[in-house]
């Protein structure tokens, strides 16, 4: 009898524990590589290269047949203790870099925001699986919330 109350006191501190663990969190090494977004005319890429684990540069493009539509050259790094997203298009916000701070990182989902950006005030990152990625671009742009969803392929490794 005392061995089967051992077991169940054991299992109860078990799952009393489990139930306080962080919920899994995406790492900054689950974006590095190629990812392509096929699901429109257009072929919408993103490529990430591992600088360190707090650190990571990349771009992000659009091809149309073999021409290059759009650019922007993107990292992730810290900044005072907060992990940040930046993003830089020349044609846009004069060329100025804009930052977007982590304001979560659970279920494998990151999400960078600032609210004072034009559009979009959000961009969220979520691994479905090791080579399947979803990236949410959203906010308020002239009074409307918009959405925009892609959903990449992983196609290689930087």
């Amino acid at each position: 009898m005392i061995f089967r109350s051992i077991g169940i006191a054991s299992l109860i501190i078990v799952g009393l524990t489990s139930c306080n663990e962080e919920p899994p969190q995406m790492q900054l090494s689950d974006l590095a590589g190629k990812w392509e977004d096929n699901s429109q005319s257009n072929k919408f890429i993103e490529e990430w290269h591992i600088d360190d684990d707090r650190h990571m540069t990349g771009k992000g493009y659009v091809m149309s047949a073999k021409d290059t539509v759009f650019i922007e050259y993107l990292s992730i790094r810290e900044v005072n203790g907060v992990l940040t997203y930046f993003a830089q298009v020349s044609d846009h916000n004069d060329g100025q870099v804009v930052p977007f701070g982590l304001k979560e990182n659970k279920d494998f989902k990151m999400t960078f925001e600032n609210l004072n950006h034009d559009f979009p005030q959000r961009i969220i990152y979520e691994l479905n699986t090791d080579t399947t990625l979803y990236v949410y671009i959203e906010g308020v742009e002239n009074g409307n919330f918009r959405r925009r969803k892609l959903s990449f392929l992983k196609k290689g490794v930087q």
